[in-house]
């Protein structure tokens, strides 16, 4: 038992000793505003991310790692009687990378990642609340507050390009797996669900990677 504790000690050091940490993440912000008639002036959509990313290189071809994310997403045009909806939700992601296919600079890898995200969204409305010495009619702002807690796991394909010796941009396009999502404050509601495949150009993120 002793030899065997002293070999598994001396593998797992070694693989720490030869492994490449690597640092980056991907950033993302876009502002869109809606369609509109001619004189109005709505309020545009803002959605700004986050996601800064620490991985290890056990090999040419294995990679573990973790990412942490935060988002951000103000819809000014919510419809619904709600004036402007806010919502702000992190994140924390482990996954194993690993590269199958290599053509000089170019991998193509498959991950697989466990995902977990709570979030929270924020309803602004604008409700009568009285009327003044004028007869008009005047308006409060009530707020109301929805939770979410999501877990997934699933498995996402991308593509790596070594920049140089110490960078490298990587490209991830699509998922498939599983996904549970719940109200943490919703007494007897199950959480929903949703298994499935998802390739279009709704799906990617793109990272940038400082290799030690």
């Amino acid at each position: 038992m002793k030899k065997l504790f002293l070999m598994v000690a001396f593998m797992a050091a070694t693989a720490a000793a030869s492994a490449q940490v690597y640092i980056g993440g991907g950033i993302n912000f876009s502002s869109e505003k809606p369609s509109h008639p001619e004189g109005s002036d709505p309020d545009a959509n803002t959605k700004f991310g986050i996601k800064p990313e620490v991985g290890y290189k056990l090999d040419d071809k294995l990679s573990v790692g973790i990412a942490f994310g935060y988002d951000h997403f103000k819809n000014a045009n919510p419809g619904n009687n709600y004036d402007e909806e806010t919502t702000n939700g992190f994140s924390i992601e482990p996954y194993v990378r690993y590269t199958f296919v290599k053509w000089n600079k170019v991998g193509l890898f498959a991950e697989a990642a466990f995902n977990y995200t709570n979030s929270k969204t924020t309803s602004k409305e604008e409700v009568p609340s009285g009327v003044n010495s004028n007869g008009d009619t005047t308006y409060k702002t009530e707020e109301s507050e929805a939770k979410k807690n999501s877990w997934s796991l699933g498995i996402r394909p991308g593509v790596s390009v070594d920049l140089c010796d110490k960078l490298t941009f990587v490209t991830k396009v699509g998922w498939l797996g599983y996904k549970s999502t719940k109200d943490p404050d919703g007494k007897g509601m199950k959480a929903g669900s949703d298994f499935g495949l998802n390739v279009d150009m709704t799906n990617v993120q793109f990272s940038l990677f400082y290799n030690f």
